[in-house]
């Protein structure tokens, strides 16, 4: 009876796959003894798209929610313990997990929880999710109240539909993905995490110090701060001067967007694992553990620093896996960090514990992991600005 873990992959809720060589879980079997489930997903408007009676927009999760039920009923066939199984996913997987931990129909079917690069914020409000489900409509000219003309409409056709919402849009959020129907996700996650819904499950979440910059590699530097602040203002509103303000004095002598790197990491990663670090922190009676990888990959001529992904063949220990070197480089460092990583996701996942080394988080002490050459932990770096959102 071991431990088990199930990957959910990322993508933007439209893209990627549970085969993906960089997910292959061989080293997690072969270094500590659990079992690796790796799962696919309905993505983008095959799984998300919101449309009563007809689609529903939470499928892709109820999918996940499946697997977790199958994973329940059949791991233990496998050697693994069906009591103790740990979730765990990178960008859109992580937000899924930070869903599932909302989700009243997945109580009890994981035990413990890893969220890397996404937490509980990217869920879709059903006002929202309607926008999107429209705009698919309006590609497909099919109305709202024929649904049998939407089941029959060819694959094709309803991926170039999703390919066109995802070209023109500019919502400040990811279009399919979760939706709040008050039936699957009967409220927004962040809200149930802090009533208690994922009471006693442990959590370890985290980020990467520069996010942003794998989707900002080619773009051009803002021209100065009224850029800067049109751009935060899409997500913040009214706030966004103020904030932008802050992120400028506390960072003199870099350009213009590497101020927009650290505000958009924040916006979509950071501040979102803060908030769900103190949600569940705060209902007691489960772990809580973050971490910031901080390491910086060497390619690309430094530029990536420590990037969106960069952390998830240094997890799975895949240093060696097909298209690994082109993004981390080929430096011995490489393997410390990633023994380091994949034996505290494992020590998690057996017990809970990712290692002597890393303190539980809490309000008071506000413990972060830091994985670099060197692994330290530091007090709440970088909460003053966090704590502004």
């Amino acid at each position: 009876r071991r431990p088990v873990l199930v990957w959910i992959h990322g993508g933007a809720f439209t893209g990627g796959s549970g085969s993906v060589p960089w997910y292959d879980g061989t080293n997690f079997c072969r270094n500590h003894d659990v079992v690796v489930v790796t799962i696919n997903y309905r993505l983008g408007v095959l799984g998300f798209t919101h449309l009563d009676g007809v689609a529903d927009g939470n499928a892709g999760l109820l999918d996940q929610i499946a697997a977790l039920r199958w994973v329940a009923s059949n791991i233990e066939a496998f050697g693994g313990d069906p009591e103790n199984v740990t979730v765990f996913g990178e960008s859109a997987g992580a937000m899924s997990v930070g869903a599932l931990l909302a989700t009243p129909t997945a109580t009890g079917l994981f035990r413990r929880a890893i969220l890397q690069s996404g937490a509980a914020n990217h869920v879709r409000t059903e006002a929202f999710a309607n926008r999107i489900t429209d705009r698919v409509l309006a590609h497909l000219d099919v109305s709202r109240t024929d649904g049998s003309a939407l089941r029959e409409m060819p694959v094709t056709k309803l991926l170039e539909a999703q390919n066109a919402v995802g070209d023109d849009f500019s919502g400040g959020s990811l279009p399919f993905g979760p939706v709040i129907d008050g039936i699957t996700l009967p409220q927004a996650p962040l809200e149930a995490i802090r009533a208690g819904s994922a009471a006693g499950v442990d959590v370890l979440i985290g980020v990467n110090a520069h996010e942003a910059t794998l989707f900002n590699l080619f773009a051009n530097e803002p021209p100065d701060k009224a850029k800067l602040v049109e751009r935060a203002s899409r997500a913040l509103g009214d706030r966004a001067e103020s904030l932008v303000d802050v992120y400028l004095a506390n960072r003199t002598g870099i350009s213009l967007q590497d101020v927009w790197v650290d505000l958009s990491s924040d916006l979509i990663f950071g501040a979102p694992a803060r908030k769900l670090v103190r949600a569940q922190a705060s209902t007691g009676g489960a772990r809580v553990y973050d971490y910031i990888f901080r390491w910086e990959t060497p390619a690309f001529g430094g530029r990536l620093r420590s990037c969106h992904a960069l952390e998830i063949p240094f997890v799975f220990d895949n240093l060696g896996a097909a298209g690994v070197a082109q993004l981390t480089g080929h430096g011995e460092e490489r393997q410390s960090i990633a023994t380091a990583m994949h034996d505290a996701w494992a020590g998690f996942a057996r017990s809970g514990d990712p290692g002597p080394d890393w303190p539980q988080w809490t309000d008071s002490n506000r413990a972060t992991k830091v994985f670099n050459s060197a692994m330290t932990v530091e007090i709440d770096p970088r909460g003053a600005e966090l704590d502004l959102w």
